[in-house]
Formats: C-alpha cells, sequence, structure tokens
C-alpha cells in the first residue's frame, strides 16, 4: 500500500459519468439496474440513485472479510488511496459499484470511494467514534430510520 491521496471525495455521480461507456454498461448489467431513458436524471444520475440503496454498503457482513479491511482502509483515507498493486479484495467492490479503480500512473492504483458512501459505512472496530465520518455515518443512519417511522 503506498497510501492516501489529499483531495476532497468524489461525488459517484461524476465517476460515473468518467467511466468508459462499456464499462458502465457492464456496471448496469452485473447488478441490473434498470435504465428509465423517460426519466429527465441521464443515465449516471440514475445510476448513483440505484446504487446508494443497495445493501451491501450498509450491511458489510454480505462481502468478504478482505474487502470489508479494503473497504475501512479506504474510508479511513477519506476516499482516496493509492496501492503500489491491486489487492485481490478489490476486485468484489469494484464488481458491486462500491469502490472505483484507475490507473494513477508508475504502477499505482488509486482506488476511489464516493462520499455518497462515506457518510453510509456504519462505524466499524477500531475507528474513532468521534470522528467526522462516523459522525455523518451515524446521523444519516438516524435520518433514514426517523424517516421510515414517519
Amino acid at each position: 500500500m503506498v497510501g492516501a491521496k489529499t483531495q476532497k471525495p468524489l461525488r459517484l455521480v461524476d465517476i460515473l459519468k468518467a467511466l468508459p461507456d462499456a464499462e458502465l454498461a457492464s456496471l448496469v448489467s452485473r447488478l441490473g439496474i434498470r435504465i428509465d431513458a423517460a426519466k429527465r436524471l441521464d443515465p449516471p444520475q440514475q445510476i448513483a440513485r440505484a446504487l446508494v440503496a443497495l445493501p451491501d454498503l450498509r450491511d458489510p457482513s454480505r462481502l468478504p472479510q478482505a474487502s470489508i479491511e479494503l473497504l475501512h482502509r479506504v474510508a479511513e483515507a477519506r476516499g482516496t488511496l493509492i496501492v503500489s498493486a491491486v489487492p485481490p479484495a478489490l476486485q468484489p467492490l469494484v464488481e458491486r459499484g462500491i469502490v472505483f479503480a484507475r490507473s494513477e500512473g508508475k504502477g499505482h492504483v488509486e482506488i476511489l470511494l464516493p462520499a455518497a458512501y462515506l457518510v453510509q459505512l456504519r462505524s466499524w472496530e477500531g475507528e474513532d467514534p468521534r470522528g467526522i465520518r462516523a459522525l455523518l455515518a451515524q446521523r444519516a443512519h438516524q435520518e433514514r430510520c426517523h424517516c421510515l417511522v414517519i
């Protein structure tokens, strides 16, 4: 592992818009996302809405343990982590549209976790519960629960 890159977390829709058409179509097909041409939202926006509703992020126990650890590491790096080699734990996260990877040059790979996912991840053992990411995640979880009650 090389380290974190200091930049603000990327928006999911911006990442999706930057993907090649074939890769975006593969993601849609793999996850069974339905694109409605009659909607005002463009396909990347529709895909982003579908992705944030998937349960894998809110219930990471569905993922392999190594992938969960990688996900936590990227979250602790504020959504951007540069690695010197592609970790095997990356594949299940990429397949589910949770993280995205791009070549950083010189054999390095940048792993991106969109900001929309950073606030959805629940706190985990070892994470500072007073950290801003953990507090935002708790607040987002409380708001979802409150909306369900109303």
